[in-house]
């Protein structure tokens, strides 16, 4: 296992040529950004249904992400977006979603205090995002997703290692989410991560009626 102050090292080292090479959003896509409609997502293929610019804040992510072989697909570096990102946030939640978060609700997350939305970098380029609410002691995972041709790259499971890492951390009670009923593959990448069903939440997608299963993971108090 690489020990963690190198992933450390090498993450201080990607983000400092970043920022010495000063990319513009107007030579490359930009990296970042934000949120939708209350369903924590991930489309199929990912594992079924998994959507700053003059600066940018870092989380920190780990170099080994669950489940993933690194050695075929390298840990995306985890950053926090702002609201320059939402082209690419659009862009990703289009073809992630049988019914897309609107600009205007990207652009309402990132005006709420309590909204964190978190992206996924590989290769330069914003491949997947996450939008969680922190309120009081909870957080609530709102939003997921993963474009299209990166999906079964390890890069959903690095999003939910630093949603659980970042949990338990601020000391929560727990991260709670909702996902389709029929989304076995989403449900089975949350479980692996100690979520476990509490509810159902009947006709919670109004594309088709589909029930919503809410799924909590708990941490210590």
């Amino acid at each position: 296992m690489v020990p963690p102050f190198l992933c450390e090292a090498v993450r201080r080292l990607l983000l400092d040529i970043t920022s010495r090479e000063n990319f513009k959003y107007s030579t490359m896509k930009r990296w970042f950004v934000n949120h939708g409609t209350p369903t924590a997502r991930l489309d199929e293929g990912e594992v079924s249904e998994i959507e700053v610019a003059s600066e940018e804040q870092s989380a920190p992510s780990r170099c080994v992400t669950l489940g993933v072989d690194v050695s075929a697909h390298p840990a995306p570096i985890i950053v926090r977006l702002s609201h320059l990102a939402i082209p690419d946030l659009m862009r990703i939640e289009t073809e992630s979603s049988p019914t897309p978060w609107s600009m205007r609700l990207f652009e309402e997350e990132f005006r709420i205090s309590h909204a964190v939305v978190l992206g996924a970098r590989s290769g330069g380029e914003l491949t997947g995002f996450a939008v969680y609410h922190h309120v009081a002691d909870e957080f609530h995972l709102l939003n997921i997703a993963v474009e299209r041709q990166s999906r079964r790259k390890g890069i959903a499971t690095a999003l939910m290692e630093e949603i659980v890492r970042t949990a338990d951390a601020s000391g929560v009670a727990a991260v709670t989410l909702e996902v389709r009923a029929t989304n076995n593959g989403a449900q089975s990448l949350y479980r692996r991560f100690g979520f476990i069903e509490v509810g159902v939440r009947q006709g919670y997608y109004s594309d088709n009626d589909e029930d919503a299963v809410l799924l909590t993971r708990e941490f210590r108090i």
